[in-house]
């Protein structure tokens, strides 16, 4: 069953870095903007519920954020089709009905599915905190944009988010090639990290950054109304 565990895992982390803006291989050195004050907590025009507008028609996932004032949390639902010649080879593992059963010593731990051809689906559920002040994420703005500093060891993964009409706000992050060698030709230095790319901005280049389309990866989220 553990290698079922860590495949679910592997599902669950390849579904959230597929939403774009939640994740980036773009990194900062200092928070932005540079010596940008840090606000106390998350204005209250952008508090409540938002569903994203990508996922709006998609019965197979849907993702939705929540912007309270001191935090906000990333809630993902989809569901997940498994082979069932996936689940003959690992022990401790029946299916009875329409549930998957792990016995493991003491402990029985429950999958419910549907089946259609051989394929099981199974619903799953993520919870993740995108950004919380309690644990030393920074918000700073700088005209009609807030900036998401979210502590990462030693460095910052920045996102920026925007009301972009009534009941409407898009998250944007820098974390496309477009990106990377707007900052590359900026900074005039290109990483040798092929995966995570460290920069340090001034304030000159993080203005002109912006200017030229920087952060140019965008999610679109819609409020959800209430009943």
């Amino acid at each position: 069953m553990k290698k079922y565990i860590h495949l679910m895992l592997k599902l669950l982390v390849l579904a959230v870095l597929s939403f774009g803006c939640t994740s980036s291989n773009v990194q900062f050195e200092k928070p932005l903007p540079p010596n940008g004050i840090n606000e106390k907590e998350i204005p209250g025009y952008l508090v409540g519920e938002y569903f994203s507008v990508s996922e709006k028609f998609n019965y197979l996932s849907s993702k939705k954020i929540e912007i309270k004032p001191t935090a906000i949390v990333l809630h993902e639902h989809f569901k997940q089709k498994i082979a069932k010649l996936d689940f003959d080879t690992i022990k401790n593992l029946s299916i009875v009905n329409n549930t998957v059963i792990e016995l493991n010593g003491k402990d029985t731990v429950r999958y419910f599915f549907t089946m259609e051809n051989d394929t099981l689906t199974i619903p799953l559920d993520y919870e993740d905190t995108l950004f919380a002040f309690d644990r030393g994420d920074l918000l700073r703005k700088a005209g009609s944009f807030f900036y998401l500093n979210i502590k990462q060891a030693d460095v910052w993964d920045v996102f920026r988010i925007k009301q972009t009409g009534n009941d409407k706000i898009t998250l944007y992050s820098p974390n496309n090639e477009n990106d990377i060698e707007l900052l590359n030709k900026i900074t005039g230095i290109t990483p040798a990290d092929s995966v995570k790319k460290i920069y340090n901005l001034n304030k000159k280049q993080f203005k002109k950054f912006c200017r030229k389309g920087g952060f140019s990866v965008s999610d679109d989220f819609e409020k959800l109304k209430a009943d």
